[in-house]
């Protein structure tokens, strides 16, 4: 089962600032040029859409940064929608291929939590022992596996396209030819607010519970990341990325979640960034995320976070 894809091929990314990117797929299915394996890896980062720098170019995201600006060759595979798990397995798959000098987990406060209580009842909780796929020399069965998966996607979009056309000429046409002409625009940009509030309060509402700290599970994924660094002496560091909730809405539950993770991580006595304080020393953090809403990070947010990455592998 692969964990991302298309292999050497492009894909289309999210807007979130107002531009719709191409993001081009490396020979593994990684969002890197296919030049960074021409030399070795120093460092390696996992971890979700932060770590893959969604809605951004390959070389305005954490890896990217960190190879044109600082001259450190990064490989970038962080996986959208990945937990702890998810990133345990794009290690063990490819990072102990390439022995990095630094293997870096970007924690997310947003939704890491949440992502590891579903993958842990899948096959990714096999990783924790000496499960490997061997994905990285199975190219050829991996394209043919994701060329299925492709093809049943479009014929499952295609049939739903054409149902969900049919639902927004009854819910949404039907009430435009009742109103006035003068309100015509109104009724459509009420149907695309209500989309949006619900966005909102949906991804707001997914921090408490359902975010709630697997202790003894995160423990294990974090000794296995450290154990195997350490069979070729690299470091594996761990890096907590804030969201944007926290700075939006000043809650006591952020602060309680980052002090749990840290305890966890310095009980283990692994190397931590942490850049809610880096974000914190700028005037106004939520310019971090682009238009100040919620999303991932603008481009300047990825530098900083690349910035003090260099810094910390550097002193």
């Amino acid at each position: 089962i692969p964990l991302r894809g298309p292999i050497n091929k492009k894909r289309l990314s999210c807007n979130e600032d107002g531009t719709r990117r191409v993001i081009s797929h490396d020979i593994n299915g990684f969002k890197n040029p296919n030049s960074i394996y021409e030399e070795k890896i120093r460092v390696f980062l996992i971890g979700d859409s932060f770590t893959e720098g969604e809605c951004q170019y390959a070389g305005n995201d954490v890896a990217g940064f960190l190879r044109n600006e600082f001259g450190i060759n990064s490989a970038n595979y962080g996986i959208g929608g990945a937990g702890p798990l998810l990133s345990l397995a794009a290690f063990i798959e490819y990072g102990t291929n390439f022995k990095p000098d630094f293997v870096i987990y970007l924690y997310y406060e947003g939704n890491d939590m949440k992502d590891l209580k579903m993958s842990k009842e899948t096959f990714l909780i096999n990783y924790l022992d000496d499960f490997n796929q061997n994905l990285i020399n199975r190219t050829d069965e991996v394209k043919e596996f994701l060329t299925g998966y492709e093809n049943l996607a479009y014929e499952i979009f295609n049939k739903e396209v054409k149902e969900e056309y049919k639902k927004y000429d009854v819910n949404v046409d039907v009430e435009i030819k009742k109103s006035k002409k003068r309100e015509k625009i109104e009724v459509i940009k009420d149907f695309f607010e209500l989309q949006k509030l619900k966005t909102f309060f949906l991804t707001s509402s997914t921090y408490g519970h359902e975010n709630a700290i697997d202790k003894k599970l995160f423990t294990r994924i974090l000794r296995k990341f450290k154990s195997e660094t350490a069979e070729w002496n690299g470091e594996f560091i761990v890096v907590y990325l804030p969201e944007w909730n926290r700075f939006n809405q000043k809650s006591f539950t952020h602060f309680f979640h980052k002090k749990k993770i840290e305890s966890i991580i310095k009980s283990l006595n692994i190397p931590y960034i942490d850049m809610v304080q880096e974000f914190e020393k700028e005037e106004d953090p939520i310019n971090f995320y682009p238009f100040g809403l919620f999303g991932h990070y603008t481009a300047e947010g990825y530098l900083l976070v690349a910035e003090t990455i260099y810094k910390n592998i550097t002193d």
